[in-house]
């Protein structure tokens, strides 16, 4: 490419971004953030911690970003036999838009089994 083109500069990144904007409208980031306090339990396998998912809406009106903050705990615990991660999340958005009803407060839970060989 010459040099002065069009994906050269300070404005590199956005340039893609713009284009991307139409091709995928919507963006979801997430994030794991966790802590095992040291002293617990480890069978128990207690977990602190969040993983929120932050969206972006280009193609919405007015508001585009939701960001969530919130608090979650996790649990290691056994079910016919199987390991089985229990874990619970409450967020509250921050930042969100106005004209979407319920995106505010989010709760989740999770049952994650974790297969400890493979079994087929």
């Amino acid at each position: 490419m010459s040099p002065g083109g069009p994906l050269e500069g300070p404005f590199h990144f956005s340039l893609l971004l713009f284009q991307f904007r139409y091709l995928a409208p919507y963006t979801n980031l997430q994030y794991f953030l966790y802590y095992s306090p040291p002293g617990w339990d480890p069978e128990a396998a207690w977990k602190f911690g969040m993983s929120p998912n932050i969206t972006i809406d280009w193609a919405a009106e007015g508001d585009k970003l939701t960001l969530p903050v919130g608090l979650g705990v996790s649990r290691m615990v056994e079910i016919a036999g199987l390991p089985v991660n229990v874990a619970g999340e409450v967020y509250y958005s921050a930042i969100h838009p106005d004209d979407k009803p319920g995106s505010r407060w989010d709760a989740r839970l999770y049952f994650t089994v974790v297969i400890p060989t493979f079994m087929f």
